[in-house]
């Protein structure tokens, strides 16, 4: 339900390249400043490890584990100006922020597989968010988590 209710879809006139594009998606869901720094270092390390640029939909993947968000945090920043990178055109960045909590880890985890699932399995959701539909991409993500909570459901029925 954290993820569903805290959606956020933002628009950005342009940015100069993909370092101002993270810094950009580091403030969508920082309280301040300083979180905002945490969030743009984790996904500075997560890019490291692999690029995340989705050519299919023209748009960066950016994704880490911080302790700076509580909860699970799903969005989207469009590009007015699309962004024209040796990897192709961007015309914006999903973010999707997982808390650093080793209690927790592997449910946060299991929920945002499912959000990205959902979005694979479902080309509408990132037509919406392109078109920054928010309600229509939080109903598509609610059916979705909905999915996956009555399989869990089920497993503890079992």
């Amino acid at each position: 339900l954290q993820v569903i209710e805290n959606i956020k879809i933002s628009s950005v006139d342009s940015v100069a390249d993909k370092d101002e594009l993270i810094v950009e998606a580091s403030h969508l869901f920082a309280r301040n400043d300083q979180y905002a720094e945490v969030i743009e270092r984790g996904i500075r390390e997560r890019e490291k490890l692999a690029g995340t640029y989705v050519s299919t939909f023209q748009m960066l993947f950016l994704h880490c584990k911080t302790k700076a968000v509580t909860h699970c945090r799903f969005g989207y920043i469009s590009l007015k100006n699309p962004l024209v990178l040796e990897e192709g055109v961007i015309l914006g960045a999903i973010v999707m922020l997982i808390p650093d909590d080793p209690d927790e880890q592997r449910v946060y985890q299991e929920v945002m597989s499912e959000v990205s699932g959902t979005m694979a399995e479902n080309e509408m959701v990132i037509v919406d968010l392109i078109n920054k539909k928010r309600n229509d991409v939080s109903f598509e993500l609610e059916k979705g988590l909905g999915n996956y909570y009555q399989r869990i459901m089920k497993g503890y029925g079992e």
